[in-house]
């Protein structure tokens, strides 16, 4: 396998991890955001309660002050004299009035805590999308100048590599030099010439 192969196999492979983990996290966050929509609603029904109960208490505590002040006017300027019934009915919204505030005050301080967690919570997902939109912007202007550098560094790669190439073709190959034999001349050896005896005839 070639390198170009061998790298845009990883790249390949790269790409579908990134798309799986993005897949993954879509995920999590589909399931985080049922469950934080379901604590919502649990939150928003304990609170509109809570609320419609206050705002009855407050209506009966001031018409029972309204009505305990005209009564206490009567006695006091016109010297009228009291309904007992009247008193004890009046008692009535009053017990009833101060067990409805004893309810909501033991309900207060768990309906305050899920409500800070809650807030808490969307609280530092404004502020990571806050941070997301403030800072992605130079990320991609960083990676943006990477892309660049690497071009131009590739680019100045290949022309080395295509110079490099093209010189190694323009070289001679090395020849190895051989032994100069030079052949010395050859010498001719003269048999030495034996002077003949004369035979004298005796």
């Amino acid at each position: 396998m070639s390198q170009a192969q061998a790298h845009s196999v990883r790249e390949t492979i790269r790409d579908t991890f990134i798309k799986i983990r993005a897949m993954l996290l879509a995920g999590g966050e589909q399931v985080w955001q049922a469950g934080m929509d379901q604590e919502r609603v649990r939150l928003s029904r304990e609170e509109d309660l809570y609320k419609q109960e206050m705002l009855r208490l407050e209506k009966d505590l001031s018409d029972l002050e309204s009505t305990v002040e005209e009564l206490r006017g009567n006695v006091i300027n016109r010297k009228t004299r009291v309904n007992m019934s009247d008193v004890e009915n009046m008692a009535l919204v009053l017990s009833k009035s101060s067990k409805t505030v004893a309810d909501l005050k033991l309900r207060f301080p768990g309906l305050q805590d899920g409500m800070k967690t809650f807030l808490s919570s969307e609280m530092e997902k404004v502020m990571r999308e806050e941070k997301f939109l403030k800072e992605e912007p130079e990320r991609l202007e960083s990676a943006l100048r990477r892309c660049k550098k690497l071009t131009g560094t590739l680019v100045t790669l290949k022309r080395l590599m295509e110079k490099l190439a093209s010189v190694q073709e323009q070289r001679l190959p090395c020849s190895n030099s051989s032994t100069d034999g030079r052949l010395s001349p050859t010498v001719t050896e003269t048999p030495p010439i034996t002077p003949t005896s004369s035979q004298h005839s005796k």
